[in-house]
């Protein structure tokens, strides 16, 4: 302040020092000088007034900056109570959690849904061409909450096309208090894939979905069997084969499971080798999974005599020769001996637990949700699972995780984001070194873009905000401004919220997306405060471990 306070007092006409009067509000600072030998006054902002399209309206006083940092703020997921602490530590002056809270809905939340919508078409066209170039589309989907434990209020489930890695849609359920429990994962799949597949199948007069890949889900494989049978289904591979993995663990210290203990790896390779090679041929992937079981007994042809099981096709190993084959692994078990067979029988029991000899002749050799996880975890950005949101600011904060994900997609597809090495880094779950690829720096044009969007709709202003059946008066903002001492000037509490003034109700009027979810006529709706744990004293929130590569599990 004193470096532009210098640099401004002296008079440009008279060269004499003139007098000075500096005025903060909120992030904006104004400088007026008056020279009392020439009475000229000149003044300086440090930031423009947002224009507004009747030039005559004086009293919207809302500068650049500050719906600026609005949209930074809110296009990064970060919380405007660690950005305001973050200026409390630097002595700056800051605008209030009201005015933050006004800007962010009246222009942040509809630039975001009109960014999305676009985003939504450039993939939708992506998938025509999929559709005309190979007659179908092969979808994965997952579903995620929005806090830990067992204790979560939304569902948040993502489809995505499996080969190009896009998410095509994603469907937001909420429990309130009261209801019967159900199953949100299920409803949200449901809702989804009929929606997905309704649209191109309405576009190309004909079922263009190939199959579906999710988890083991009950609920979702029944519901798959009744409400799409023209849809091929498959189990992702790591959920299957990692439940196997979790019970082969619980059992690795018995004295009774030694035996095969130095096989469990090979065992676990075996299972991925027995899926990708059989591609999808169910009953050749299950017998070649249970070959495993004559291989390890140092028998590796006539499988179809076998003692064990009859396989029919598949009746020898596809090693090399046992002459020139070097087990260096282990040393193999002898079907004679009663403590080798008991260590075979508890493997093969956690084998068949369940339907899961059956089930493995659905698991899919060429897809995975594992793309959809690393959305998942890319969402805690936007919507960390140590804070709650209203139904509404999770809903938006999806939208963003889906426009972050695919534009990287999308720098990737276009050849703008590419591989450029490799580093190495332990990986906890294997326990073992592994290495993962380095790409060029991500490129988050598209929060500028969004900002753009925002100031658009300044531009267009409030008749446009009527027109769409919401109004907010932000014409008294630079009033609603929080200053270095910690005072507020003309700011009201949370505490002073009328019930008209739901800070996150936007989607309620906006109805941009999906408006059969919204009912707008509902007057016992909860009115909730965006993210509203973030008024609370502290904020803890612990940094994620970033999800390993899943490929390198085993």
């Amino acid at each position: 302040m004193s470096s532009i306070v210098s640099l401004l007092k002296k008079c440009r006409v008279c060269l004499e020092n003139a007098d000075v009067n500096t005025s903060q509000s909120g992030f904006n600072v104004s400088i007026t000088c008056h020279c009392t030998k020439c009475e000229r006054s000149w003044t300086w902002h440090n930031s423009e007034m947002c224009e507004a399209e009747d030039k005559r309206d004086h009293k919207g006083r809302l500068r650049e900056l500050h719906l600026d940092i609005t949209g930074a703020v809110f296009s990064t997921g970060s919380s405007y109570q660690k950005i305001k602490q973050f200026f409390d530590v630097m002595n700056c002056s800051t605008f209030s959690a009201r005015t933050y809270n006004k800007l962010k809905e009246a222009y942040l939340y509809p630039a975001v849904g009109i960014y999305y919508n676009d985003m939504l078409q450039w993939v939708q066209e992506m998938m025509r061409n999929l559709v005309n170039e190979n007659g179908s589309i092969n979808l994965v989907g997952d579903g995620s909450y929005d806090s830990r434990g067992r204790c979560a209020c939304f569902c948040r489930y993502v489809v995505m096309e499996a080969t190009l890695k896009l998410a095509v849609d994603y469907e937001v359920l909420r429990q309130k208090s009261g209801e019967c429990q159900r199953d949100m994962e299920l409803k949200g799949f449901e809702e989804c894939l009929k929606r997905v597949a309704g649209n191109f199948s309405s576009e190309f007069h004909r079922n263009v979905v190939a199959s579906f890949t999710s988890d083991r889900s009950k609920s979702i494989a029944t519901s798959m069997q009744v409400n799409f049978p023209n849809i091929n289904h498959y189990y992702d591979s790591w959920h299957f084969f990692r439940n196997i993995a979790m019970d082969i663990i619980k059992k690795r210290n018995l004295q009774k499971f030694k035996p095969i203990a130095d096989w469990v790896r090979s065992f676990l390779n075996h299972m991925y080798y027995s899926v990708s090679e059989s591609e999808g041929d169910g009953q050749l992937a299950k017998e070649r999974l249970l070959s495993f079981f004559y291989h390890v007994t140092d028998k590796h042809k006539n499988f179809d005599t076998g003692k064990w099981f009859k396989l029919n096709n598949f009746t020898e190993c596809e090693h090399e020769d046992y002459e020139e084959f070097d087990e260096r692994s282990a040393s193999f078990l002898n079907s004679n001996s009663k403590s080798d067979v008991k260590a075979l029988n508890i493997l093969f029991s956690i084998l068949k637990k369940g339907k899961r000899l059956d089930d493995i002749k659905k698991v899919s050799p060429y897809y995975a949700t594992s793309c959809i996880e690393s959305l998942n975890f890319r969402a805690i950005t936007y919507a960390t699972k140590d804070h709650y949101f209203s139904e509404d600011g999770f809903k938006i904060r999806t939208m963003l995780t889906l426009i972050d994900w695919n534009e990287r997609r999308k720098d990737e597809i276009e050849g703008r984001r590419v591989v450029i090495g490799e580093k190495p880094y332990y990986n906890k779950t294997s326990k073992r070194n592994s290495t993962k690829e380095v790409k060029t720096p991500t490129n988050y044009s598209w929060r500028r873009e969004i900002l753009n969007i925002a100031h658009a709709l300044r531009v267009a202003g409030r008749r446009e905000s009527f027109e769409v059946g919401y109004a907010v008066d932000c014409e008294d903002d630079e009033d609603d401004v929080e200053m270095d001492d910690g005072g507020s000037v003309g700011a009201r509490g949370l505490s002073d919220y009328s019930e008209e003034e739901d800070v996150d109700s936007v989607w309620d009027k906006l109805a941009l997306l999906h408006e059969d979810e919204y009912d707008s006529g509902d007057e016992t709706e909860e009115r909730e405060i965006d993210s509203i744990r973030d008024q609370l004293p502290f904020v803890n929130d612990e940094e994620e471990e970033e999800i390993e590569d899943r490929e390198d599990y085993f």
